[in-house]
């Protein structure tokens, strides 16, 4: 888990609670961990959902996008 750790650039005890499945750890922190071992995740997003992805755009807000953060990234978040 140190390995892990270190490699994801998390704590030790980050990884302990995900492994253990803490059920508030945080995602972008939880999907560099999926990225460093080899695991991808993909997202459907709704249609609906679509109006406030647009309007977080325009405000200059992020919508849970971290395309620029590596493979796991690129999940369609």
């Amino acid at each position: 888990m140190d390995d892990l750790a270190g490699a994801a650039g998390v704590g030790y005890v980050f990884v302990s609670e995900a492994e253990r499945g803490k059920e508030t750890i945080q995602f972008g922190r939880f999907l560099r961990l999926l990225d460093e071992l080899g695991i991808r995740m993909e997202f459907d997003v709704p249609e609906s959902a679509m109006p406030i992805y647009r309007k977080l755009q325009e405000k200059g807000r992020k919508a849970s996008s971290i395309e620029d953060k590596g493979p796991a990234s690129r999940s369609g978040i």
